[in-house]
């Protein structure tokens, strides 16, 4: 998927990813945020799944769960001691030659200024949901009209984060699902 997601119920849910093949950490991440929505629903309680006591708390509690999974969990050292064995084994240990724990470690812990969202690192991102919450006030208020969401897009992305997107609405504001699917004020639920 060009965005993954996760759905489902407590007994089933499936989850979806994008990959690249030049890089698996962007894949990686993206399966272990959609996982902390897959652990948060399959821990509701099943027996009791037609009371409101048994359903999720809300998008901000689901993507407190796959935030905490991504950005805080799988960047653990722990974690990695089960994980860069995993992926020696399943990726080809001859592309980890020379990468020690410690690169990996310095890798996920890298601040770096990026145009996509789900890939930016857990210092950048709050400016990401920001620019995005920014931009929906101004819609629904009026202030802003849908053609001009593009070149506010890239002011406010060359103020927070000295990048353009001008010449290219794909990691612009079109890269995300939220608002073509109609989920306007969905980006505050990514602060928790």
């Amino acid at each position: 998927s060009v965005h993954p997601f996760c759905g489902g119920v407590p007994s089933d849910v499936r989850m979806t990813t994008r990959y690249r093949t030049d890089e698996f950490l962007s894949s990686l991440m993206g399966i272990l945020h959609e996982t902390g929505h897959g652990l948060y629903e399959q821990n509701l309680p099943r027996d009791l799944g037609h009371w409101p006591s048994a359903k999720a708390r809300g998008m901000a509690t689901h993507e407190s769960q796959s935030l905490f999974q991504e950005m805080q969990l799988s960047r653990r050292p722990e974690f990695w001691a089960f994980a860069l064995p995993l992926a020696r084994k399943h990726l080809g240990a001859e592309h980890f030659e020379g990468f020690e724990m410690e690169d990996m470690l310095a890798h996920v812990h890298r601040v770096e200024r990026g145009l996509i969202r789900v890939d930016a690192d857990e210092a950048t991102y709050p400016l990401h949901v920001i620019l995005r919450f920014e931009l929906e006030q101004e819609l629904i208020s009026g202030r802003l009209a849908p053609k001009d969401v593009p070149e506010m897009w890239d002011a406010r992305m060359r103020d927070y984060l000295d990048l353009s997107t001008i010449d290219n609405p794909k990691d612009g504001p079109t890269q995300d699902v939220h608002w073509p699917s109609g989920a306007f004020g969905y980006f505050p639920c990514y602060t928790l």
